[in-house]
C-alpha cells in the first residue's frame, strides 16, 4: 500500500546576508506531520462526512453494502451507481426551473411574494458586459433608481456571480462566501442565484441590460467554459427591477445537478441572519416576507471513503493491493474544488468529469500528478503553512512530459532569470512533471540531483499558492537554497514505494445514467496517466492501472470463472426476475447495454458459456493526428473478430462513418476534438484507444528569441520553440536574408562581432504553412567583463 514520506519544518538560509526564509511548514515544529491531503481541513472534513455517511446508514438500519450499489464495468472502467445514497447524501437541489418569483413591495421591510409561470422576457437587450475569466468576482455599475428598505438607491452593481448589489464590492463585502444559510453580509443585494465566486462560476458569462424610466432587465448568460467542458452549463437568468420596487426572477434553462447557491433578497440595514425560506412552496397566491429572506440550494454531500468502502466489500482482496482509488463522478457534489487527494482511505476525488479541464490540453494528467503529490509533498514557499508551492518558487520540472519548458505539477513555474534583478514566466502554462527537490522527497531522486533550486521574493502577488500569470516580468529578490535544506528530511529509506496500483471508478446514480461519453473521458485518463507518469518521474516510478480486471463478463458469482451456477443466475434474469430498474447480478446480464436481458444478450451469453467467439480485439489503434485546415486526415485502425465499426467524435457517433478508416476533408477548426471507433460482435462491444485531433493553419512560435547584447567575441545564442503539424524546419535570418546552415532551432553565434549585430528572425515551416517568429535585435557592446 503507499506510503506518506515525512516533511518537516525547515529553517534556510537565503542568499548571503539574508535573513532566514521559512521553506517548509508543518503542524508543529517540535515533529514533522504526516501530510498526506490537498490540505489538512479538507482531510478533516471528508473524514467527517464518512463519518455522516456511516451515521446515516445506521439510523436506517443499514451499514456498507453492495445490496443497493450497482457495481459494473465497461471499457475496463468501474462504474458503482450509488442507488440508494449510500455514498451520496442529498440536500436540496435547484427546483425553481421554469419558473418566475415576483416580490411586489408593501413596505420599507416587507414583500408580497408568489411563485407563477415563467415570465421570461426574450428581449434581453444589448450586451453590457462579458466576462471571459474571472477568477473574483466583477462588477458593471448601472445608474437606476430603485426603492429598497428605507432608502432610494441610484446605482446598482450587476456582478459577474450573477447578483445585483447596492455598493460596489470593495466596500459591501464578498459574495464568494455565500453557502452557508447562517452567512451575513450587511451588503443589500438582490440575487436570482449567487454562486461560488472562486472557482469556474464567474467564468464566461454575458450580462444583457434593457433599461428604460419605469424598470431594468437584468440578464445573465453562462456559457460553457470550451466546447468539450462542463456539460449543462449553458444556461440564463433573469432579474427585473422596477422603479415601484418590484422584483421578478424568471428561471427559463434546466440546470440539471449543476447548480448551487442561494436565491436572496436582503433588505439594506438587515441585522438578524437569514432564515430559509422554500421559494418553491409559494404559489400564486401572494405570501408575506420581509428582511432577510433567501432559499439555499446545496450540493450533495460526497463520501469517497464509503466509496471506497463499498467496492472493497465487494471485491475484498481482489483490492487489497490498490494504493489509490481515483473517483469521478458525472455530476457535482459539495466538493466544489477541482479534486482533492486524501490520505484517509487513499482516496483521490476527481470531482466531476471535466469542469473545465480537459484530457485534449492534458490538463487533467496534470491534475492527477498534482493529487498523488499530496502523498508527499505539503509546504509552503517561501514562508507560512500552505499545500502548495507558492507562485514565486522555480520548479522546474525534472523530466519533461510535454514541452522543454515544463514547470511542476504541484506548482510554482519555471522561471527565466533575466540577469538584471527581473525574473520572467513562459507565455503559455505547462505544468505536469515534479521538480528536483520534489522527486527528493518523494524518495525518487537522490540528495545530489536537488542541489539547484530558489524562489522569489518581494513581490507581494507570488506569496499565493498555484502558478503565476503568463508572459509576466517581475523585479524581485532571487533566494537560493543550498544543499542542506533537504538534509533535513531524508526520504531514501528502504521501503519508499516506487510502484502504485491505481484503480478508476466513475460514480453515477440512477437521476444521471452513466453516458458514452462520460466512460471515454475517463478511460482516456485511465490510458494516457500512466505514461505521463512515467515521463515526469524519468521511468523511476510507474502507475499500473486496472484495466477490466474485476468483473468479467457474465461471472455473476464474482468467483472468476463463467460457469453453470452463473447460467442460472442469467435463466433468472432472462425469465423477467430482473427488470430495467432492478438492482444486483441482473444488471450484468445486460450484455448489449439496452437495460434489459433479452434474446440479443443471451446470443452473448452463449457465446461466453461456451468460449466459441470473443469480442474484438484492436490491432492497431487510432492515434492523435494534427490537421492542416482545408487540407485532409485521416484516422485509422486494425480491429480483428469485429462484426460492426462506428466512429465517435466527443462520444458521439458520426453519420456514416462505418468503415476502419476514418477520412475528414477538408478539416476545419471545428473538427478539432477526441475521437474513437466502437468495434462491437456477438460478444461485445469494446472502444478504441481515443485519438485528439490537433487543427492548425501553420506553425506556432510559443517561445520567440530574445533581444540581446552580445559582448565582442563571445558566443551568442538564440533560440524558438515550436509547435507544429508533424515535422518542420526552421530557418534563420539576419537583417531579412538568409544565414547559411541556420536551420535548427537554435543558432549560435561562435565569436560575436560587428558583422553578427542586426536583425534575426526565425522562419518555421511545416506542411500546413510557414510562420516567421518575432524580430530580435541583437547588438553588440563594448568590451565586456570591466576591460578597458
Amino acid at each position: 500500500m503507499l506510503r506518506c514520506h515525512v516533511t518537516a519544518l525547515i529553517a534556510a538560509a537565503g542568499i548571503a546576508g539574508s535573513a532566514p526564509a521559512m521553506v517548509f511548514a508543518a503542524e508543529d515544529s517540535a515533529s514533522p506531520a504526516r501530510w498526506c491531503a490537498t490540505s489538512a481541513e479538507n482531510d478533516v472534513r471528508v473524514r467527517q462526512s464518512h463519518e455522516r455517511a456511516i451515521a446515516r446508514l445506521a439510523a436506517a438500519g443499514k451499514t456498507i453494502t453492495t445490496a443497493t450499489a450497482d457495481i459494473r464495468q465497461r471499457y475496463g472502467l468501474l462504474i458503482l451507481e450509488d442507488v440508494d445514497n449510500e455514498v451520496l447524501n442529498f440536500k436540496q437541489p435547484f427546483d425553481l426551473v421554469g419558473q418566475t418569483l415576483r416580490f411586489t413591495r408593501t413596505g420599507d421591510c416587507c414583500f408580497d411574494a408568489m411563485r407563477e409561470s415563467l415570465q421570461f422576457d426574450a428581449d434581453v437587450g444589448p450586451l453590457a458586459a462579458t466576462w471571459d475569466d474571472a477568477w473574483g468576482q466583477e462588477e458593471l455599475a448601472l445608474p437606476f433608481s430603485f426603492p429598497f428598505g428605507n432608502r432610494v438607491y441610484t446605482t446598482m452593481y450587476a456582478t459577474s456571480d450573477i447578483g445585483v448589489f447596492f455598493l460596489p464590492q470593495s466596500q459591501g463585502g464578498s459574495s464568494s462566501q455565500h453557502l452557508s444559510v447562517d452567512f451575513f453580509d450587511p451588503s443589500a443585494r438582490i440575487t436570482p442565484l449567487l454562486r461560488d465566486g472562486v472557482w469556474i462560476w464567474p467564468r464566461n458569462v454575458d450580462l444583457h441590460v434593457k433599461m428604460d424610466a419605469d424598470s431594468v432587465t437584468l440578464t445573465w448568460h453562462q456559457r460553457p467554459p470550451r466546447t468539450d467542458s462542463i456539460h449543462g452549463i449553458d444556461q440564463r437568468f433573469q432579474a427585473t427591477l422596477t422603479s415601484s420596487g418590484e422584483i421578478t426572477f424568471s428561471y427559463p434553462d434546466s440546470f440539471n445537478w449543476n447548480t448551487f447557491g442561494l436565491v436572496q433578497v436582503v433588505a439594506p440595514g438587515t441585522v438578524s441572519p437569514m432564515a430559509a425560506f422554500d421559494f418553491s412552496a409559494l404559489t400564486e397566491s401572494p405570501t408575506s416576507v420581509e428582511g432577510f429572506i433567501g432559499e439555499p440550494f446545496t450540493l450533495p454531500e460526497f463520501s469517497p471513503q464509503t466509496a471506497r468502502d463499498i467496492i472493497q466489500a465487494r471485491f475484498g482482496e481482489l483490492v487489497d493491493d490498490v494504493d489509490l482509488f481515483v473517483f469521478y463522478q458525472n455530476f457535482y457534489t459539495d466538493i466544489v474544488f477541482y479534486a482533492g487527494g486524501y490520505h484517509s482511505g487513499n482516496v483521490l476525488h476527481m470531482n466531476e468529469i471535466n469542469l473545465s479541464w480537459n484530457s485534449r490540453d492534458h490538463t487533467s494528467v496534470s491534475v492527477l500528478q498534482h493529487e498523488v503529490g499530496h502523498d508527499w509533498l505539503y509546504f509552503g514557499l517561501p514562508s507560512g503553512t500552505g499545500a502548495h508551492p507558492k507562485q514565486g518558487a522555480n520548479t522546474p520540472a525534472a523530466f519533461a512530459v510535454h514541452t522543454p519548458f515544463d514547470g511542476s505539477a504541484m506548482g510554482g513555474t519555471f522561471w527565466l532569470d533575466n540577469a538584471d534583478g527581473t525574473f520572467t514566466t513562459l507565455p503559455y502554462r505547462t505544468y505536469y512533471g515534479f521538480s528536483w527537490h520534489e522527486l527528493y522527497l518523494m524518495g525518487l531522486a537522490t540528495r545530489a540531483e536537488a542541489t539547484d533550486w530558489w524562489y522569489l521574493s518581494g513581490v507581494p502577488g507570488l506569496d499565493a499558492p498555484y502558478y503565476p500569470p503568463t508572459s509576466s516580468t517581475f523585479a524581485a529578490t532571487r533566494n537560493d537554497l543550498a544543499a542542506d535544506v533537504l538534509d533535513v528530511v531524508d526520504p531514501e529509506y528502504p521501503n519508499a514505494q516506487t510502484d502504485f496500483n491505481i484503480l478508476f471508478t466513475l460514480i453515477t446514480r440512477p437521476e444521471n445514467p452513466v453516458r458514452d461519453e462520460d466512460l471515454a473521458n475517463v478511460r482516456r485518463k485511465m490510458e494516457v496517466w500512466p505514461n505521463a507518469w512515467s515521463d515526469s518521474t524519468g521511468g523511476r516510478s510507474t502507475l499500473r492501472v486496472y484495466f477490466g480486471e474485476l468483473l468479467p463478463n457474465g461471472d455473476f458469482d464474482f468467483d472468476g470463472d463463467v460457469d453453470m451456477r452463473d447460467f442460472g443466475e442469467f435463466q433468472e434474469c432472462f425469465a423477467g426476475a430482473g427488470t430495467p430498474t432492478a438492482i444486483g447480478p441482473c444488471r450484468a446480464g445486460d450484455f448489449d447495454g439496452d437495460t434489459d436481458a433479452d434474446l440479443d444478450d443471451f446470443t452473448q451469453w452463449d457465446a461466453l458459456f461456451s468460449a466459441e467467439c470473443a469480442e474484438p480485439a484492436f490491432v492497431v489503434q487510432p492515434v492523435n493526428a494534427f490537421g492542416c485546415e482545408g487540407h485532409p486526415v485521416t484516422f485509422t485502425a486494425t480491429v480483428d473478430n469485429a462484426d460492426s465499426l462506428r466512429w465517435r467524435r466527443g462520444g458521439i457517433d458520426i453519420a456514416g462513418a462505418t468503415t476502419a478508416t476514418l477520412e475528414i476533408d477538408p478539416v476545419t477548426s471545428a473538427d478539432a476534438g477526441t475521437y474513437s471507433l466502437i468495434a462491437e460482435n456477438a460478444c461485445g462491444a469494446v472502444m478504441s484507444a481515443t485519438a485528439t485531433l490537433k487543427t492548425t493553419e501553420g506553425p506556432q512560435v510559443v517561445l520567440h528569441p530574445n533581444e540581446v547584447t552580445m559582448c565582442p567575441g563571445t558566443e551568442a545564442t538564440f533560440t524558438v520553440s515550436v509547435e507544429a503539424a508533424g515535422s518542420y524546419t526552421v530557418a534563420w535570418t539576419r537583417d531579412g536574408f538568409a544565414i547559411p546552415g541556420a536551420t535548427g532551432s537554435s543558432y549560435a553565434v561562435a565569436s560575436a562581432g560587428p558583422a553578427d549585430a542586426g536583425a534575426y528572425t526565425a522562419v518555421v515551416t511545416d506542411a500546413c504553412g510557414t510562420t516567421e517568429s518575432n524580430m530580435l535585435i541583437a547588438t553588440l557592446s563594448p568590451p565586456c567583463g570591466g576591460l578597458p
